[in-house]
């Protein structure tokens, strides 16, 4: 486990579980790539602890933040992801 006291919000909601954290830190900006002290991420810990929708959701931001480099279109923007109106 990580120290509590150095952890980022995002690394103790992946390591928790907590999938609605994880999902709002990302549309509000966080760092995704940040570590722990180890250089353990939050995809590291969401897959120890088991939690898999953690994990989907983490995989599919990388996914979408790629194809936006790739193809130069903005697919992926956190700021944008929360106020769809269509949903």
């Amino acid at each position: 486990m990580p120290d509590n006291d150095a952890a980022s919000p995002l690394l103790l909601a992946a390591m928790w579980g907590r999938t609605e954290a994880v999902k709002a830190l990302i549309i509000g900006g966080c760092e995704l790539n940040v570590t722990d002290k180890d250089g353990r991420s939050a995809v590291y810990w969401a897959a120890q602890e088991g939690h898999m929708d953690v994990l989907r959701v983490r995989i599919c931001v990388c996914i979408l933040k790629s194809v936006n480099k790739t193809l130069g279109m903005e697919i992926w923007d956190s700021h944008k992801v929360g106020s769809n109106s269509n949903r």
